[in-house]
């Protein structure tokens, strides 16, 4: 009888734990596939003052796909920066960093976009030196906050994750209050 019980109750330990680390799998591919949607929305972002600057008319639809588009960037960069914030404070105030540190670049781009003309043929759409500029710098910092939310530094708390993330020189504390919410359309994400 005890050999039986033994038997049964690995089992059922073992089914258990099978269930939960499956659990936990789960819980941390729907983790990536959130900070890998934040990342794209930053780089649509970015990418958005070249769409406006290569457009070919001025035409209404025109105009009003793009400013739909700049609303729904918005909305998606905002999104992105209030489940990242609740998810993990630390990486949070790295992403606010990275959009603040974006937003002074791409701002003035869109900006400059939109205040010029269409294109009118394929040399025009070589836009360059025009745009933000070098953006990897902020989002790299920004991808060595977020490997602290996987595999075993998932469980290091956030005050941790700041010194280590500041001793590296990938943050600099403490955090600025930054700017009010910006809804103009040439100052990007809130």
């Amino acid at each position: 009888m005890t050999v039986v019980t033994a038997v049964l109750g690995s089992s059922v330990v073992a089914g258990l734990l099978t269930a939960f680390l499956t659990g936990l799998r789960g819980l941390a591919t729907a983790r990536r596939d959130q900070y890998a949607a934040a990342i794209e929305s930053l780089v649509a972002w970015a990418e958005y003052p070249y769409r406006v600057r290569r457009r070919v008319d001025d035409a209404p639809e025109t105009l009003s796909r793009l400013a739909g588009l700049g609303s729904d960037l918005q909305e998606s960069v905002s999104r992105h920066r209030a489940w990242v914030g609740a998810e993990s404070p630390a990486v949070g105030e790295e992403l606010g960093r990275a959009i603040e540190a974006l937003r002074s670049r791409i701002g003035p781009a869109i900006a400059e976009a939109w205040r010029s003309g269409p294109v009118t043929s394929a040399a025009e759409m070589i836009v360059a030196p025009f745009g933000p500029g070098d953006l990897s710098p902020g989002l790299d910092r920004l991808h060595s906050a977020i490997k602290w939310r996987f595999g075993l530094r998932r469980v290091v708390p956030n005050w941790f994750v700041r010194w280590r993330l500041t001793s590296a020189g990938q943050l600099t504390l403490p955090p600025s209050p930054g700017p009010a919410p910006s809804t103009a359309p040439s100052g990007g994400p809130v």
